[in-house]
């Protein structure tokens, strides 16, 4: 527990809660008998000061009078530690409620069934207009990620950890002094975060980055299966050497992740933007799509599925349980079997997450299934005994062999035949 604080504005002791998350930076607490938390820095500097007090001056403005679907975790007051000196050691900030993180939203395991494919591209939506909206104002998120992006029940995103924000006030850049390598862009590798600008294109990576997890089911753009001899490459030295498995001219060896959802089952228009942004992108980062564009496309996409019957969440939920799990098990086949360069369709948005596995995992089980009786030894038919027919007669005055009993059919021709021996004319 950080020692006795006290709000900067009105010089109260503030009631510190319990812990309910931190980062690199510093801890979050929550603030007994209010609607606030408060970050606590573990090694608070004098230009966190200055910036904290720039972001107070200049808080970011919505883009118009209506509500938006994004909001920001800004600051609202300076903690300072109580004593003679009275440092400023982190800030207060509104406390959001919400339904989930941007984690937790793309991965289908730990959502919920109110969560369908318009939630996830009107919660892309919303996010790329938080980005575009600070992008506005001269600020950049630098450190944007999974984690600090949490989404409301109604796909409204707030973006957290405004502290980190690039800001420029009173003549200086306030640097983003974090970040993460999955959500880092290739030209940003090799620097130190404090002492590198973070860029408008590097942001727009990100954000990409973001994007493709909510679509693709919290599978990484870069993440691939690797074939060939030796670890091959990891995250980051694809990430640096552009091994986009969806490329028009990928490397050899490194193929999609079968757990994927197929890439050709987006929109054109929606393949198209992430090749601009991993893959031109990566030689040129001004060809990487704005926010902007970002959000006219999915706005699209969901005026689109929006015209088509939305599919049960709760059915659609079970078919991609029990298809993970026969894709899981026909993996472990792919070695044994021919490759084979399926054509490009372009399929329905609201069929993409099951039909399509539906199709694959059927015929491999047909081509696993004609395998299994090929390599199946041929059967030697068993031979059959021979057997005695029921109306075989024995010898007079001994029992068959078998010693079964013969039938009452057969008893009564007899007794008739005797009666028709023995009589006299």
């Amino acid at each position: 527990m950080p020692p006795s604080l006290l709000f900067q504005s009105t010089g109260a002791p503030v009631p510190l809660g319990s812990r309910i998350g931190g980062g690199g930076e510093g801890d979050v607490f929550s603030v007994r008998g209010r609607d606030l938390v408060v970050k606590v820095h573990r090694s608070p500097t004098r230009d966190l000061e200055e910036k904290l007090r720039a972001m107070l001056a200049t808080p970011p403005k919505p883009a118009g009078v209506l509500p938006q679907g994004y909001v920001y975790a800004w600051p609202t007051d300076l903690v300072l530690r109580a004593g003679r000196t009275r440092k400023v050691v982190g800030f207060s900030m509104t406390k959001v409620p919400f339904r989930y993180t941007l984690a937790q939203v793309c991965r289908p395991s730990s959502r919920g069934p109110e969560v369908d494919e318009r939630f996830l591209i009107r919660t892309g939506r919303n996010l790329a207009l938080g980005v575009l909206n600070l992008h506005r104002t001269g600020v950049l998120v630098g450190d944007l990620n999974e984690s600090n992006v949490v989404v409301g029940p109604t796909a409204a995103v707030t973006i957290l950890d405004t502290d980190s924000f690039q800001i420029r006030a009173n003549g200086r850049t306030f640097r983003c002094p974090v970040g993460k390598v999955e959500f880092t862009a290739r030209e940003l590798f090799g620097v130190t975060f404090p002492d590198q600008d973070r860029t408008t294109e590097s942001d727009n990576f990100a954000l990409a980055v973001c994007l493709w997890l909510l679509l693709m089911e919290a599978n990484h753009p870069f993440a691939c299966r690797y074939t060939g001899p030796g670890a091959g490459a990891t995250l980051k030295e694809r990430i640096q050497q552009g091994i986009w498995p969806y490329a028009s001219r990928r490397q050899a060896n490194y193929d999609p992740r079968p757990m994927t959802p197929p890439f050709h089952s987006l929109p054109p228009d929606i393949r198209s933007m992430f090749r601009d942004a991993f893959e031109a992108g990566h030689h040129d980062p001004t060809k990487r799509p704005s926010p902007g564009d970002w959000a006219l496309a999915l706005a699209e996409y969901e005026k689109h599925l929006s015209t088509q019957p939305a599919p049960s969440p709760r059915h659609l939920q079970r078919a991609r349980t029990v298809l993970r799990r026969w894709l899981a098990r026909l993996d472990t086949l792919r070695g044994f079997m021919p490759a084979v360069r399926m054509p490009t369709v372009t399929v329905s948005p609201a069929f993409r997450t099951w039909a399509g596995r539906a199709a694959i995992g059927g015929g491999a089980s047909l081509l696993t299934l004609a395998a299994v009786t090929l390599a199946r030894e041929p059967r030697v038919p068993e031979r059959v005994p021979e057997v005695r027919s029921h109306l075989s007669v024995s010898p007079r005055g001994q029992p068959p062999k078998t010693a079964e009993r013969t039938p009452r059919l057969w008893e009564d021709l007899r007794r008739k035949s005797s009666a028709l021996a023995t009589k006299t004319p």
